[in-house]
């Protein structure tokens, strides 16, 4: 069986902190464009406007993604793929692996200069996302899940 399977629990590790806070900051520049704008016309909604995105940016940055990264984390069974996440209310998704019928390993530019990937697992009617994987780790998961569909771990072996 591939190694991805012989870990017990796989957590996010830091670097996926830092990805996550600077993909926050790229998306807060169009935020504050759009906030100037306004600025010109209303200065005093664009402030309260500007002062409440600062602090979301804040908070953000501080405590929910590091939170966040702490709660995340993924098991990996020869039937079953667990993903435990949320800071606030905690999700687990439990997935049975013969019910994957397409898996795909993707990577942004952040995720490309840190070595990292999303695994995306689509099934009949929905998709799991499996964010911030190492890079050997995600392509280890798609190979081993494309094995099984393929018929070659039908039983076990």
């Amino acid at each position: 069986m591939k190694k991805i399977f012989n870990k017990s629990k796989i957590r996010v590790s830091r670097t996926a902190v830092i990805i996550w806070r600077i993909d926050l900051t790229l998306l807060m520049l169009p935020v504050a464009l759009l906030i100037m704008l306004i600025g010109v016309f209303f200065p005093v909604i664009a402030a309260i406007i500007g002062i409440a995105a600062a602090a979301a940016y804040i908070l953000a940055i501080i405590f929910y993604i590091p939170l966040y990264c702490r709660n995340l984390n993924y098991t990996f069974d020869k039937k079953i793929i667990t993903v435990k996440k949320g800071v606030l209310y905690k999700r687990t998704s439990v997935l049975p692996v013969s019910s994957v019928q397409y898996c795909v390993v993707m990577q942004g530019l952040l995720q490309k200069r840190f070595r990292r990937c999303s695994v995306f697992l689509m099934l009949a009617g929905s998709f799991i996302i499996i964010s911030q994987l190492k890079l050997s780790d995600g392509e280890a998961l798609v190979s081993a899940l494309r094995e099984m569909q393929s018929g070659g771990d039908e039983n076990g072996k």
